[in-house]
């Protein structure tokens, strides 16, 4: 009989939990968390995947903006050397501007005193006609590097035996020549009675 009673007694209270729920939560309310639960999950699940998609995402951003910033950086180097190239350029040409077109010295002071910073007068002696000739074009050079017009002739000696080179320009309208060797000025306009040369 007390086995009986027992196993009412234990019939009852698996009844009783069956049908009152776990802990005390009726049935409807357990089944509820349950699904809640089970939809969190999921929700969770599809976060995580949605997470490591833009983690993946966010990874290609940032060697795509890697990539942008070599090519940057590429462009900036190839910036500082084209503007480096350009400062050259711009300083050459407004040396060539200040040079050229190669004018006429405007006084006969202003080529005595290019005369005298040009050294290849002070330069040793030659004795060959070639080597004059040559020290005069490097005369003639210098003067176009400095923006000025000189040429170079030949003056024979009275018996046209011998030849010597010398070098000749304008200054204010007057024909003017000295020797390589030397920077001593002959006003040929004046000794030969030559016209202006405007």
């Amino acid at each position: 009989m007390k086995e009986r009673v027992l196993i009412i007694g234990i019939s009852s209270l698996l009844l009783a939990l069956l049908l009152g729920g776990c802990a005390g939560i009726p049935y409807e309310e357990y089944g509820a968390v349950v699904a809640e639960n089970q939809a969190t999950k999921a929700e969770i699940t599809s976060l995580n995947s949605e997470l490591n998609s833009v983690k993946d995402e966010l990874d290609n951003t940032n060697i795509e903006l890697q990539a942008m910033q070599l090519n940057l950086d590429d462009a900036n180097s190839e910036y500082d050397e084209l503007e480096a190239k350009y400062e050259e350029v711009s300083n050459e040409l407004t040396q060539i501007k200040d040079t050229c077109p190669p004018q006429w010295f405007s006084s006969r002071r202003e080529l005595e005193d290019w005369l005298i910073s040009n050294d290849v007068s002070e330069k040793p002696e030659t004795q060959y006609l070639e080597d004059t000739y040559a020290l005069a074009l490097e005369i003639h050079r210098d003067a176009l590097d400095d923006g000025y017009l000189v040429f170079v002739s030949f003056d024979p000696d009275d018996a046209g035996e011998w030849f010597i080179a010398e070098c000749m320009t304008v200054v204010d309208g007057d024909l003017y020549s000295w020797f390589v060797k030397s920077d001593e000025l002959w006003n040929l306009s004046e000794i030969y009675g030559f016209g202006r040369l405007d």
